[in-house]
């Protein structure tokens, strides 16, 4: 029992309950020496009290002994967790000031427990990230009591690095944020290798896939088609007379405009299709589910109308014109066509030199 009074309350009432006891059995049995008496005294007084201080204290000792070795077992195993964990983790108080940080946080970030309990955890910022970002993640802990996401952080060496971080809000018994716990773990390797990854199959200028990604999609589209029985068109772009505009107006407004030309062509197709760049100012596009030839001539004369609309780079107004070739590729061919990619796609080159010896700014339909 926790608390005292009750315990002496309980205790006086259970010898008065004993002492009466004694009184109405001694009534009933002959006269008896004082030991006798003092004996069933002491027994009936016994009886009593032990079962009382059995349930009323030595019980409710031994729970909260059991649940304090419980609760201690515990702290002690989420002490050794925050300890040997891989993630970082820092713990900060109701001014955001840090009070304990693990083993994981000085490896990630280069900086001991000392240098940084009591501080702002802001003295990780990597200045990437501006007023609103953070003002968002923290109406987000305020109202759901965590926040999780990617973010960039600085080591103590000045390194900036990208972090997957959750902060979750600790509240005290009245429901309020009494602590704040970050976990973080560095996510560099895994953001190099899909950096990596990114430039095995893209354009670095344009962010296109590159001549390694369209074969993928070239063959992605015939097994799609294989399967539904039906085609696809693969379309050859080359711009006109592009070498001009970087010898009169330079390389960085030539990159630039292939920018532009490759932002142009993806807002002439489908989520489904793929625009692509070889190299140079030339640009592949393969469109998906088409059973016949002539349905890619009104994308075609689309990405021309597109192409040939004024681009305004660097205050200069260039206007440039680009000449199509159009393959088309159906599960109706035989064997060795169907199978034969490289094929199809020189047909589709083939075709957009006749669209260039055509007169320029034209397409042309492959024709065996």
């Amino acid at each position: 029992m926790d608390n005292p009074l009750r315990l002496l309350i309980f205790t006086a009432a259970s010898i008065f309950a004993a002492e009466t006891a004694v009184i109405l059995v001694l009534n009933y049995l002959p006269p008896q020496s004082t030991p006798v008496e003092a004996l069933i005294d002491a027994m009936v007084l016994g009886a009593f009290l032990f079962p009382v201080l059995y349930i009323y204290y030595l019980r409710p000792m031994q729970r909260s002994r059991d649940q304090l070795a419980r609760t201690s077992a515990k702290l002690e195993l989420a002490d050794i967790a925050f300890r040997e964990s891989h993630q970082g983790m820092l713990i900060t108080d109701r001014a955001n000031r840090i009070v304990r940080v693990n083993p994981a946080f000085t490896r990630i970030t280069g900086y001991a427990p000392e240098e940084v309990v009591g501080k702002n955890p802001h003295l990780l910022s990597s200045g990437r990230h501006g007023p609103d970002f953070y003002d968002a993640l923290w109406n987000e802990i305020n109202h759901k009591g965590v926040w999780s996401g990617e973010i960039w952080n600085r080591r103590k060496n000045g390194e900036i690095y990208p972090e997957w971080l959750a902060i979750h809000a600790i509240k005290n018994p009245a429901g309020e944020h009494q602590y704040h716990m970050a976990v973080f773990s560095d996510i560099t390797q895994r953001d190099s290798e899909q950096r990596i990854q990114h430039l095995a199959n893209y354009d670095p200028l344009t962010q296109l896939p590159n001549r390694a990604l369209f074969h993928d999609r070239l063959r992605q589209a015939r097994e799609l088609a294989l399967r539904d029985k039906n085609g696809f068109a693969v379309l050859f772009v080359d711009l006109d007379q592009f070498k001009p505009v970087n010898d009169t107006y330079g390389h960085a407004c030539g990159d630039q405009l292939l920018q532009e030309t490759a932002r142009r062509l993806l807002a002439c197709v489908r989520n489904v299709d793929t625009v692509a760049r070889l190299g140079g100012d030339e640009f592949l596009v393969i469109l998906q589910d088409l059973p016949h030839q002539a349905e890619a001539v009104p994308v075609a004369q689309k990405i021309l109308d597109a192409l040939a609309q004024p681009h305004n780079i660097d205050r200069h107004e260039i206007k440039i014109t680009a000449s199509i070739g159009i393959a088309h590729w159906d599960a109706t061919r035989d064997s060795a066509q169907r199978h034969d990619l490289e094929n199809l796609v020189r047909q589709a080159d083939q075709a957009m030199y006749q669209a260039k010896q055509a007169g320029r700014g034209v397409y042309r339909l492959w024709q065996e």
